[in-house]
């Protein structure tokens, strides 16, 4: 699971320092030195270049957390083409919150 600091500081303002505790957590700052929550890795490099390490260490799938300026950083390599993916299934809650799964076209 990855995040930036400001969706991740949502979750801490909420007493929760660590949602996933069943996941492995990165957040990504320039301004964090350290997580409230002991479980969660604290990533002040590249983000595009720590998400190709995660997918070159055990080549599960990363899970993108809340978006905004992290989702606009480029977590694929080169000619990666959000077209060539297809809108799976969704689910709404109540809150707001829409989980979306995306499957390659």
């Amino acid at each position: 699971m990855v995040e930036g600091r400001v969706t991740y500081q949502m979750g801490v303002d909420l007493g929760v320092p660590d949602a996933c505790t069943h996941l492995r957590h990165y957040v990504f700052s320039r301004t964090m030195t350290e997580a409230p929550g002991p479980a969660v890795h604290v990533v002040s490099t590249d983000p595009a270049e720590k998400i190709r390490e995660l997918k070159k260490d055990d080549g599960k799938d990363v899970w993108l957390v809340g978006g905004g300026a992290l989702a606009g950083a480029p977590l694929f390599d080169a000619g990666f083409s959000v077209d060539n993916y297809a809108l799976a299934d969704s689910r709404t809650f109540g809150s707001g919150v829409a989980l979306l799964r995306y499957v390659r076209a």
